[in-house]
């Protein structure tokens, strides 16, 4: 295809490529994807002999939805070749509706983990108040919010009307989290990401660049929304015998999209959001993808006011978002962030949720304890008391689990267990303390350890498993290395107790069957 050679010619030093194919509304899919399929292998291995990765999917308009004030598309992406988007699509429901789609791609993602869906949806109306959380409720996981077409175009009395749209979906989805429903949302998960990072994005928009889109006469535009009305293209790919061209100057252009190198952006408070905007949104408002409008630019600082209170919400209950962003991203089925470990028969060691009547001996354990387990946390608390603990209990965090270990036949807690998402794919933490040190050396304890780990990574979706051990944690590392873990590195540090920083050491524990996917 000539378009995955634009791609790899022009993707130099990027490591991770995506090459989309986007049908007509109405058409089967599968009959464009069989054509293509053979092209898309050789693209892969093409890509791969470059040290590149190649993820390939399809994209379609889906059919009308009355009384949805949206256009949408779905799109079903693999990331080791096109052969499982082949097997896929010959399961394509016939109702093709958005909760038949949902089911079809949720089905699909079960049976491997390089599969993954979204939902895209473009607003056509002003007022979308409520469109996100409707779209979830037909189980969608990944909702892509496209609102660059709605906003380019939208007179400025109307742009009210947008930020409300835009201020109701951000605070729904964030209650959504808050309650447990973890999915994931653009671009609000990204900017809740960023916030909680502290990292500015000085770009926020890679048409033109990191993005381009071809059409079936292989004009080149800077991203599929410039196709209509045929806006700014770069070039021609010469297909039929026609002359290949490229615009180098209207692509130079778009190397000045960005919040640091456009003189209205530079005095903004937002810039480290905004990134610069969008530049569909610029060409149609103001002529030119480098001078945004300014009324668009009040509405986006509106926008993103409303989007830091929503987050503040969310970071109030401490949510991680470095990991939880990374695991909504790619988890199935939300198996590779919630984890139920469940006691092993005939094990010598169980796990089970931690109780209200557990805490105050959890408190007690907690109270000026060293261990990593309470000290290499976000909030590293020293002083537990017992209504925290209840609390905890009471009110557990959904993309966190502690888990009481316990023997089998008893009730009461030998030790703890914590699990949360890691960033990487199909990896979590865990925290692990035995509330005597002996037990670390103990036989039965080291093999009902084993039969906990071969319980969690029965789970397709977990690979990995990483704990911490650090200076205080007495028979810890000699246990993990004894259950089969290896040593993945030392954070030099990276804790800092009784007036000096300690070094934390870093176990990792592979499923075997996956162990040649990673390192460490």
């Amino acid at each position: 295809m000539a378009a995955g050679t634009l791609l790899l010619a022009r993707s130099r030093n990027a490591r991770n490529l995506r090459l989309i194919l986007s049908i007509p509304p109405g058409m089967d899919p599968s009959l464009p994807w069989a054509d293509a399929e053979p092209a898309l292998r050789n693209l892969g291995e093409t890509a791969r002999l470059s040290d590149k990765k190649l993820s390939v999917g399809i994209l379609q308009e889906g059919v009308a939805v009355n009384g949805e004030p949206c256009e949408w598309h779905w799109l079903l992406e693999n990331d080791t070749g096109p052969e499982l988007v082949t097997e896929s699509l010959e399961r394509l429901p016939k109702k093709k509706d958005p909760k038949a789609i949902a089911g079809w791609m949720e089905s699909c993602e079960t049976d491997t983990d390089s599969l993954h869906g979204q939902v895209w949806l473009t607003p056509n109306r002003a007022d979308f108040s409520g469109l996100v959380r409707r779209w979830r409720q037909w189980g969608f996981r990944r909702i892509i919010l496209r609102d660059a077409a709605l906003a380019a175009d939208l007179p400025a009395e109307h742009l009210d009307l947008y930020v409300a749209g835009m201020r109701r979906n951000a605070e729904d989805y964030a209650n959504d989290l808050l309650k447990g429903d973890l999915y994931l949302c653009e671009p609000f998960a990204t900017w809740f990401r960023l916030i909680y990072a502290g990292e500015p994005s000085w770009r926020g928009d890679p048409a033109g660049t990191g993005r381009l889109a071809v059409n079936g006469q292989g004009t080149i535009y800077p991203d599929a929304e410039f196709m209509s009305g045929d806006a700014l293209p770069l070039g021609q790919m010469g297909i039929g015998g026609g002359e290949a061209t490229w615009d180098a100057d209207r692509v130079s252009a778009f190397l000045d999209l960005g919040s640091m190198t456009m003189p209205s952006c530079l005095g903004c408070w937002a810039r480290g959001l905004c990134g610069g905007g969008q530049a569909l949104v610029h060409y149609r408002r103001s002529g030119s993808i480098t001078r945004p409008d300014p009324s668009w630019c009040d509405a986006r600082r509106r926008i993103l006011e409303h989007v830091i209170a929503a987050f503040n919400t969310l970071s109030a209950a401490g949510i991680p978002f470095l990991d939880l962003h990374r695991a909504l991203g790619r988890s199935k089925s939300g198996l590779s962030w919630r984890l139920l470990l469940r006691a092993v028969r005939g094990s010598v060691l169980a796990a089970r949720p931690i109780r209200e009547s557990d805490a105050p001996l959890l408190a007690r354990w907690e109270r000026w304890n060293p261990a990593a387990y309470f000290t290499f946390t976000d909030s590293g608390v020293l002083l537990a008391t017992t209504h925290d603990r209840e609390n905890d209990a009471l009110h557990p965090k959904p993309w966190q689990m502690e888990l009481a270990l316990i023997r089998p036949g008893q009730d009461r807690p030998i030790g703890l267990l914590r699990l949360i998402p890691h960033r990487l794919p199909a990896t979590v933490w865990a925290w692990l303390y035995l509330r005597d040190p002996a037990a670390y050396g103990h036989a039965g304890t080291r093999q009902g350890l084993r039969e906990l780990i071969d319980t969690t990574l029965r789970d397709r979706a977990v690979r990995r498993i990483l704990t911490p051990a650090g200076t205080f944690d007495d028979g810890l590392e000699a246990c993990l290395l004894a259950v089969g873990f290896t040593r993945a590195g030392v954070l030099r540090e990276s804790l800092y107790l009784h007036g000096r920083y300690h070094d934390v050491t870093v176990f990792s524990y592979t499923r075997p069957d996956s162990r040649s996917n990673f390192s460490g």
